[in-house]
């Protein structure tokens, strides 16, 4: 049986990113597929990043483009 819609996308839009090169350069671990359909990942928080930022969630448009969203912990 084939992996279900979303998850596809999901691998889609991780191997656009870079597949593991960008886990090993970034360090992102728990990665989700989204339903909407989209994907999701955390970041090391002693990374530096930019505005505290530990989680993103990139959603796929209906355009064919992404809508990134930011996560941080307070």
């Amino acid at each position: 049986m084939s992996q279900p819609y979303y998850m596809e996308i999901a691998k889609t839009i991780l191997s656009q990113l870079g597949g593991n090169r960008f886990i090993t350069m970034t360090g992102a671990k728990h990665f989700v597929g989204l339903t909407e359909p989209g994907l999701q990942f955390d970041l090391p928080t002693d990374t530096g990043a930019i505005n505290k930022v530990t989680r993103l969630r990139g959603i796929l448009d209906p355009c064919d483009t992404y809508t990134v969203i930011s996560f941080r912990k307070k």
